[in-house]
């Protein structure tokens, strides 16, 4: 009995042990807390270094340092020589390392290429720049490197080629800008964090032809970083890279306009005193894009983080179940919740201190008068927005035609875009589920066609009465759906919002955005009321005013683009209290 229990606890063990080892940045944080290991990503980018390329790759495999704790992205970019097919060769036969392998299809440059992926690297862990043409001098390098990140005052550890001792992060820059030393000849490693810091204007721009120098010019971001790590750098005692090719040099003259510039001022801390709960990937590179272009810290922590530190925590997708207990333990003063709306849904974001969908504080938000200036605002949106068909199948989300499906649908018809059973509109609305609220529709509305859709993410079947339509998931006719519709009848949809847009007559089963503005039915108190649509009309002019305040309230998620929208982002921190 007592070895049974044994094999038994023995089997759980390793069970438990594959489970944390699959999951790589748990298995990094078990394995700190009990070891004190960092996690590194070594990122090789590479352009035609076919005579290279595998030294780089031997030097990376033959590393003391367990394989559990770092991983490879390799960027190659857009090779025109064999460096593709080795590089996939080698990855093939060394399946105990793990790998990421990008290919950009046409040649991007480093930079662009290094912040595409930077960008979503997880802040706990220490990147490793590590080209085609250069090796690690020595298998203690990763373990070297561990050593010094182990200090959280270290920010940006280097080494150079040639082993020179400079005695400090000033000088070094100084020597840099009297071209007394090579770029290319420094190995660069730091926090993920750091690389969220550099803002475009940082950049050094040739001023030959006056672009980023983004191809082959390290010189364009390296700068910056050590400018804004300041005294947290730290130099290894010995070289740790050898160069396998000929180090290539900047040519003096361009060194001009790094003179003419300013120089970055040092961070004075990685720890902003706000937190964003990393955990919605499109959301996530907003706030990014947030700390390059306004002047604001924030720390990306993971879900059921200790938050008391934090004068402020942003939660994204605030209500959905997993972060019931998370929202629990932030005081009610310290939530800023930010969500993907209104149109189209996925290219826009709006913050809010008190919920989000039906929590939020747009229910009860007061809706002023529109002027005659605002009211041809909202008009010329509506006409370049409904001319449009932005449509969402699956986790995709983009324009099709605006003639898809025009010939389609024409007889008179009631349409019902069905919600996921697990989304937030169920706890505020009377049903249960989908079928529930198909059949009590098909009961108040016997004499009408009615079209039901599918929610993209949520494919299922239910009994609908003969002569009514359920549209499957891939259905990319929403636009003219709404075009042709008679009545919109949803539990709390942005689609319903889209429909109001489309001036259509909407009854809303739940509570959401637009509860107590009386634009839809509201039928959420009284399901019953849903009989009276029939007839039934909103005030147009009410409509107007409310759209226009969502309108207002959106930020797009590309809102860099656009200084007008930059400044409208810096209203809305400053709104809510992040700046």
């Amino acid at each position: 009995m007592i070895q049974l229990m044994k094999d038994i606890l023995s089997k759980l063990v390793i069970c438990i042990k594959q489970f944390v080892k699959k999951h790589h940045l748990l298995y990094s944080i078990l394995s700190y807390l009990l070891h004190k290991k960092r996690y590194f990503i070594i990122i090789t980018y590479a352009y035609n270094c076919q005579d290279t390329i595998e030294e780089c790759l031997k030097s990376i495999y033959e590393q003391k340092y367990d394989r559990l704790f770092f991983k490879q992205l390799i960027i190659d970019d857009a090779s025109t020589d064999a460096t593709s097919q080795l590089v996939q060769k080698w990855i093939y036969l060394h399946q105990d390392q793990t790998f990421l392998y990008k290919r950009n299809e046409t040649h991007t440059g480093r930079l662009k290429s290094l912040k595409q992926y930077i960008q979503d690297i997880h802040p706990c862990i220490i990147v490793v720049e590590l080209d085609g043409d250069r090796k690690l001098s020595h298998p203690k390098v990763l373990y070297q490197l561990n050593q010094q990140y182990l200090d959280i005052e270290k920010w940006l550890v280097y080494s150079n080629l040639n082993n020179e001792v400079i005695p400090s992060n000033l000088e070094l820059l100084r020597n840099i800008l009297k071209n007394q030393i090579n770029v290319h000849d420094l190995f660069i490693t730091y926090r993920a964090e750091l690389m969220y810091y550099l803002k475009e204007e940082m950049f050094y721009i040739d001023p030959q032809e006056e672009i980023l120098w983004e191809h082959d010019c390290q010189e364009a971001y390296i700068i910056p970083l050590f400018e804004l790590a300041g005294t947290h750098t730290q130099r290894l005692t010995n070289a740790s890279v050898k160069c396998t090719n000929v180090s290539k040099k900047t040519i003096l003259k361009n060194y001009e306009a790094i003179y003419l510039r300013n120089s970055c001022m040092p961070l004075k801390s990685l720890q902003g005193d706000i937190a964003y709960i990393n955990q919605h990937p499109l959301l996530t590179k907003f706030v990014k894009q947030i700390m390059q272009y306004v002047n604001i810290n924030i720390t990306m922590v993971p879900l059921n983080y200790y938050y008391h530190q934090y004068r402020k925590v942003i939660i994204p997708n605030g209500f959905h179940p997993k972060y019931q207990t998370t929202i629990a333990r932030i005081p009610p003063h310290k939530r800023i919740y930010i969500e993907v709306a209104f149109f189209p849904q996925l290219k826009n974001v709006y913050f809010d201190l008190k919920g989000i969908h039906g929590y939020s504080s747009i229910r009860n938000a007061k809706l002023p008068e529109l002027t005659v200036e605002q009211v041809k605002e909202l008009e010329d949106f509506r006409q370049f927005y409904t001319g449009r068909n932005f449509t969402k199948i699956g986790e995709s989300f983009r324009e099709y035609s605006p003639d898809e499906g025009e010939k389609k649908y024409d007889f008179p018809f009631i349409f019902v875009p069905l919600q996921m059973e697990n989304d937030t509109a169920y706890d505020l609305c009377p049903f249960e589920n989908n079928q529930e609220i198909v059949s009590f529709i098909e009961e108040c509305f016997p004499d009408w066609v009615i079209i039901f859709k599918n929610h993209p993410n949520w494919p299922s079947e239910y009994n609908i009465r003969q002569g009514n339509i359920l549209l499957p998931v891939d259905n990319r006719d929403l636009r003219i759906l709404m075009i042709k519709a008679k009545y919109v009848v949803s539990i709390n949809s942005t689609v319903l919002l889209e429909a109001l847009m489309h001036k259509k007559i909407c009854a809303s089963l739940g509570e959401g955005f637009s509860t107590n503005h009386n634009v839809c039915l509201e039928c959420h108190k009284d399901r019953s009321r849903l009989k009276k649509l029939i007839g039934w009309s909103p005030d147009w002019n009410k409509v107007d005013r409310f759209l226009y305040y969502l309108l207002q309230k959106q930020i797009r998620i590309d809102f860099w683009k656009s200084d007008s929208e930059i400044k409208k982002l810096e209203h809305h921190l400053k709104d809510i209290g992040l700046i």
